[in-house]
């Protein structure tokens, strides 16, 4: 997957489920480091095959099983 579209999927998330101020609540949303999140947003990485699953996966929850996307997030805001 090419990085912009990746890190814009990214940054639409992050938004849609108001993470976008907490830099540290969304790497701990997607279970990176702050520094590789930081990276996936301003598109200086390139995500490896496993980000782009879990991106896959987050996007899944939240638009096919909204209570246990619910549930995620709330662990995640703590």
């Amino acid at each position: 997957m090419k990085q912009p579209e990746f890190g814009n999927r990214v940054s639409s998330l992050i938004s849609r489920n108001g993470l976008s101020d907490d830099v540290k609540a969304g790497a701990a949303y997607f279970g990176v480091p702050v520094n590789t999140f930081r990276k996936w947003l301003d598109h200086s990485r390139e995500p490896n095959a496993s980000a782009v699953r879990v991106l896959d996966l987050l996007e899944y929850l939240e638009a096919f099983v909204p209570s246990s996307h619910h549930y995620l997030l709330s662990e995640v805001v703590k």
